[in-house]
């Protein structure tokens, strides 16, 4: 399961930014892999890590 949160009023201050925030915090925790929750913030697009 992947999760995405956002924090009032710490990422902001309505509901739109809210989701906004959740909404790339969900992909994030999508791209870094299985049950991963992010919260805040995530540049997006992120870069995808480096593989050995």
């Amino acid at each position: 399961m992947s999760i995405g949160g956002a924090v009032f009023p710490g990422d902001g201050g309505g509901l739109t930014a809210l989701l906004e925030v959740a909404d790339s915090a969900l992909y994030a925790a999508k791209r870094a892999g299985r049950d991963t929750v992010r919260i805040g913030r995530h540049p997006f697009p992120a870069t995808e890590p480096e593989r050995a």
